[in-house]
């Protein structure tokens, strides 16, 4: 199992690729992406981060991602996969939004 980490409120070209390297060099069985703002959501609030989709998810594709853990809405979600990914949304780290 390997963790990868994004800074995901002003990604770079360079943590992109970076990202894209670090991917294509893991064998391990189980990657897990997590990273603030979720590519996929249905909450009402922020929604998805379709930019950061358009960018990110082709990677999680081609490189056999099993995870992805997001926050920023207060809220648990988990949604059906997505292309063979399992996303969370797990902003539990803050107060209830009302």
């Amino acid at each position: 199992m390997r963790f990868f980490a994004l800074e995901s409120t002003y990604p770079t070209p360079e943590q992109i690729k970076w990202l894209e390297g670090e991917l294509k060099a893991s064998s391990n069985n189980w990657k897990i992406v997590f990273f603030h703002h979720p590519l996929h959501w249905s909450g009402d609030r922020h929604g998805s981060d379709l930019l950061l989709r358009d960018v990110l998810e082709p990677l999680f594709v081609k490189y056999n991602v099993s995870v992805v853990l997001n926050g920023h809405d207060h809220f648990y979600e988990r949604v059906k996969p997505q292309k063979g990914i399992a996303y969370f949304v797990v902003g539990s780290g803050g107060q209830l939004a009302k």
